[in-house]
C-alpha cells in the first residue's frame, strides 16, 4: 500500500524518486517479495571517528589555578537510544567551578563512539568519557569527580580491589581505566534528571547536581549530532504516519458500524455473502468490482478470489 495503492498515493502524495530508483535494484527483491526489510533502509551509516573536541579548562588548565574545580562524565544514546540499529552514542567530560556563589562551566571534552566492533550502547559511552577524565588527571591531583552511571563506579571499585581481573564487555576500556588507578578520584553518584529541590533533599550537595547537569546537555548535544537520522527512516515514516492517519478513521467506522448493528442471524457469513456485502461496503477503501474469479479494485491491483465457490 505505501508503494502502489492508488488511493495511498491520491491521500499521502506521490512515492519519492529517489525510493523508486532504491527499489528498483535486485538487491531490494527480497522486501517485495517476503517483506524482508534491508538493513541499510533503516540502519544509521557507521561512525569511523571519535572527534574528540576538547575547550577551556581541558586546554589550558593553568589558567583556571586556583578555582576549586569540579568534575563530571556522562554518555548519551541521542533520540535512538532503544533502537540498536540507529543508537549512536557520544560521551562528555566537563570541569566545572563556583564562581560569586554560581555553578560556571570551564571546560569541556566531547567525543563520539565509534562503530569499530565494539558495542554501541550508552554503557560504553559512560565509561569512555570516564576514561578520559582520568587520562587527563595529573597524579597529584585530587578530583572531585560526580557520574550518574551506577556501571561506571562498580568497574571503578572492582578494578581497585582486583586491577588485572579484566572482563568483557569494553573490556579495552577497563584496562585503559586500570592502568589510571594510581590517580586520585573521589567519585559521588547521582541520580540523574532530578529537579535541583529533589537532588538536595535527599541530602547531595549543590555541586554534583550543576556538574552533572552540564555533562548531561553535552553528551546529549553530542549524540543528537551524530548522524542524519532522517536520511535512513524519514520518508518511509513519515508516509506510514500519513497512511494510518488516513485509515484509522475508516476502520474505527467499520467496528463502530458491525458492532451496534443489529444481528439478523446467528449464522456465519457464507463466501457468496461476503463478497455481496464486500461490494456494497468497500471494504478497506476498495472500488470492488466483480470479474469471473472474484472480485477485483479499480483503485489498485488488489484482488480477492473465490476458492471452491
Amino acid at each position: 500500500m505505501l508503494y502502489e495503492c492508488a488511493a495511498c498515493i491520491e491521500h499521502c502524495g506521490p512515492v519519492a524518486e529517489a525510493w523508486i530508483r532504491l527499489c528498483c535494484r535486485p538487491e531490494s527483491q527480497h522486501f517485495w517479495l517476503r517483506g524482508l526489510v534491508p538493513r541499510a533502509w533503516t540502519t544509521a551509516e557507521p561512525i569511523t571517528s571519535e572527534e574528540v573536541v576538547r575547550a577551556g579548562y581541558f586546554l589550558d588548565p593553568a589558567a583556571f589555578e586556583g578555582q576549586e574545580t569540579f568534575f563530571a562524565t556522562d554518555g548519551s544514546g541521542g533520540p535512538f537510544t532503544k533502537d540498536p540499529r540507529l543508537r549512536k552514542c557520544a560521551w562528555s567530560v566537563v570541569a566545572v567551578s563556583c564562581v560569586d556563589d554560581e555553578f560556571v562551566l570551564i571546560g569541556s571534552i566531547t567525543g563520539r563512539i565509534c562503530d569499530d566492533g565494539n558495542l554501541n550502547t550508552v554503557a560504553r559511552a559512560e565509561l569512555r568519557a570516564f576514561l578520559e577524565l582520568l587520562r587527563f588527571l595529573p597524579d597529584t591531583f585530587e578530583a572531585l569527580v560526580v557520574v550518574d552511571a551506577a556501571f561506571v563506579i562498580n568497574v571503578y571499585l572492582k578494578l581497585k580491589r582486583k586491577p588485572h581481573k579484566i572482563s568483557n564487555p569494553h573490556g579495552d576500556l577497563r584496562a585503559g581505566v586500570a592502568a589510571h588507578l594510581s590517580k586520585r578520584v573521589l567519585l559521588t553518584k547521582v541520580r540523574s534528571h532530578l529537579t535541583l529541590a529533589k537532588h538536595l533533599s535527599k541530602g547531595d550537595e549543590a555541586w554534583s547536581w550543576h556538574t552533572n547537569k552540564f555533562a548531561d546537555e553535552f553528551a546529549t548535544i553530542t549524540a543528537q549530532s551524530v548522524a542524519p537520522y532522517a536520511k535512513a527512516t524519514g520518508w518511509v515514516l513519515g508516509r506510514v504516519t500519513r497512511l494510518t492517519a488516513w485509515m484509522l478513521p475508516r476502520i474505527r467506522y467499520w467496528f463502530t458500524a458491525e458492532s451496534t448493528a443489529p444481528k439478523v442471524s446467528t449464522w456465519k457469513c457464507t463466501k457468496k455473502e461476503f463478497f455481496t456485502q464486500a461490494l456494497v461496503k468497500r471494504f478497506g477503501g476498495h472500488n470492488w468490482v466483480p470479474f469471473e474469479k472474484g472480485l477485483r479494485c479499480t483503485k489498485c491491483p488488489t484482488v480477492l478470489k473465490r476458492i471452491g465457490c
